[in-house]
């Protein structure tokens, strides 16, 4: 039960936890007269009055506060005032703040004007009560020392019901956390709205200061008196614990039902990288501002809404990370390496349950970078970019790009990443992921590597053709259209019959002799494969001659092959092709 401004038989009395005190209605009779109830200890009511010397009071003063008392304990039934008024809405509501900020009754600072206005020791705003002037007048007199003070009478109160443990800590100069709490103007703000206010009709709302980011909680009693109080950022979480038990549907409108995640976007400045804390809402970026952090809530300022984080982005928060942070450039591989549980989701199976114990400084597994958002993370490669500089006998000069969407990076930037054992690069458009599996097996290895330019022998441009990646060829037309046939196997020229070939070739025959003129002109080795009886002799014997009619006339050919085939060898040559001058070189008398 609350006791009221509509009993106003009670405005007399105070309590502190067990200790009743009568308040003197005038300055011509300013005695101070306490009650304290039967305990285990006192089985009698015990009475003090100032007007009493040395024994229990039996004064006016004491019966007056006795009568009180009687009537004051009828209304509860079940618990003791002090225990009614622990379990009151109003406490519970304000109760947060004080595991946050204590703000001692004796550390504050009161203005009263049409407002009465409480501050802390930094001239920051508390407490804004609007009420009739009989109203602030009694608050101010339960939280600062002022004339026919009850503050007064209630510290005095707090001194007859200390425990002995509270007493020797006294004399030692501390506390007790219950001390603390009762000692601050929370304690006594909540104390007198349930003293004087039906708490049990209240018309809450909110406001957001917007210079300073404070939470302002707006009370509206009965009567139009109306309540502001400071919240600390930290204990709004609590406080809509208790708002949401108590008016659920209130909170629907407050509050927006799915919690979101700490995500990150990566910019790059000249030299400098900077990470900038975003959250996704409603498919919109929003970029965090610190003073819209309260606790586990996040202030939708343009929606005035609030949202909230999941767990694992409150463990974030707990250590600094909705904070802009400027990195160096050569530093942020290293960085984003060293934090990648920081950038990346949880991996299955790490709860997320509300019931479960929180951890706000726990390290689990993660990995993906998926936190981050912008730019993309690039674990893998669509195609290569070939822009072919010049070709010339055996090299080929060329810019090579590695590319994602239209995100692309230089073989020359990967390789010297790689070299210098970095695993991210970062660009405004991606950050490549060197680490990834993907990316080990996309990238080939060069040497003649030059401002950026690849020079690089024809045979190993079949690197290129090694990867899964598609190939994209640019530059000029002609050296384009020859390096694609290159990549391609594909002849320059179309099969040219040859004059001195005592045989007809088949279809398949002429393209095995086109491919062995392919590699040939671009200086690659290679293997002629085939089952037994195709023809493999007749197509090596056409391909030199192709070389003799059509390439190099003065060219000479070493054939290498087991003595038991060489008379097989000496009499296709002989058949098909006598054109080509033929020399045995064998047996153990050879020089």
């Amino acid at each position: 039960m609350s006791t009221h401004s509509g009993e106003e038989r009670f405005s007399e009395l105070d309590f502190h936890r067990d200790c009743f005190a009568l308040n003197p209605q005038s300055s011509i009779d300013p005695q101070e007269t306490f009650l304290l109830p039967p305990s285990v200890v006192n089985k009698k009511v015990r009475l003090f009055c100032s007007c009493t010397k040395k024994s229990y009071a039996q004064c006016s003063h004491a019966k007056r506060l006795t009568e009180l008392y009687d009537s004051f304990i009828e209304a509860y039934t079940q618990d003791t005032p002090t225990k009614s008024f622990e379990k009151s809405l109003i406490w519970k509501i304000i109760e947060p703040i004080t595991k946050f900020q204590s703000n001692s009754v004796f550390s504050i600072k009161i203005s009263l004007d049409e407002t009465l206005t409480v501050h802390d020791k930094q001239n920051n705003p508390l407490i804004l009560f609007d009420a009739d002037t009989v109203q602030k007048q009694r608050l101010q007199s339960r939280i600062s020392a002022v004339p026919m003070s009850r503050f007064t009478l209630m510290n005095k109160a707090a001194e007859f019901v200390l425990s002995e443990n509270e007493r020797m800590l006294l004399n030692a100069g501390h506390k007790t956390q219950r001390q603390i709490t009762e000692e601050s103007v929370w304690y006594r703000l909540a104390y007198h709205c349930y003293r004087d206010f039906d708490c049990t009709k209240l018309n809450i709302s909110y406001r957001i200061c917007g210079t300073s980011g404070t939470f302002f909680l707006s009370i509206v009693f009965s009567g139009n008196t109306s309540l502001q109080i400071a919240v600390p950022h930290n204990a709004v979480p609590a406080v809509f614990e208790i708002l949401q038990k108590a008016f659920p549907e209130l909170l629907k409108s407050w509050l927006h039902n799915e919690d979101v995640e700490l995500l990150f976007n990566v910019s790059s400045r000249s030299e400098k990288i900077i990470i900038d804390p975003v959250i996704r809402y409603d498919n919109t970026i929003i970029e965090i501002e610190s003073p819209l952090i309260f606790g586990s809530l996040f202030y939708l300022k343009g929606k005035n809404l609030f949202t909230r984080f999941s767990h694992s982005s409150v463990r974030l928060l707990a250590t600094g990370w909705h904070n802009k942070t400027t990195i160096d450039r050569a530093g942020i591989s290293e960085y984003l390496d060293k934090n990648e549980a920081v950038f990346s989701f949880e991996k299955a199976g790490i709860s997320d349950d509300p019931s479960q114990a929180l951890n706000l400084f726990s390290s689990v597994d993660a990995s993906g970078f998926d936190r981050i958002i912008s730019p993309q993370i690039v674990t893998s490669f669509d195609h290569i970019d070939l822009n072919v500089v010049n070709i010339e006998e055996a090299l080929c000069t060329m810019d090579v790009y590695y590319c994602k969407g239209a995100s692309s990076v230089s073989l020359s930037t990967l390789l010297d990443a790689r070299k210098q054992k970095q695993r991210f690069i970062v660009k405004n458009d991606a950050i490549i992921d060197l680490s990834s599996d993907k990316i080990k097996k996309a990238l080939v290895s060069v040497k003649g590597i030059k401002d950026g330019t690849i020079t690089i022998t024809k045979a190993a441009l079949l690197q290129f053709k090694g990867t899964a990646l598609k190939t994209r060829i640019s530059g000029d037309e002609k050296l384009a259209s020859k390096l694609n046939q290159m990549l391609e196997f594909k002849p320059v020229k179309d099969f040219i019959p040859l004059d001195h070939l005592n045989c007809t070739l088949r279809e398949y025959q002429k393209a095995a002799v086109q491919w062995l003129l392919f590699i040939y002109d671009n200086n690659f080795g290679g293997l002629l494969c085939d089952e037994m009886g195709l023809g493999k002799t007749i197509q090596i014997l056409a391909f030199l001659l192709a070389i003799k009619e059509q390439r190099d006339p003065n060219g000479s050919f070493l054939i290498v092959c087991p003595t038991s085939v060489m008379s097989h060898w000496k009499k296709l040559c002989t058949n098909f092709t006598p054109s080509l001058r033929l020399i045995e070189y064998y047996s153990a008398e050879r020089s």
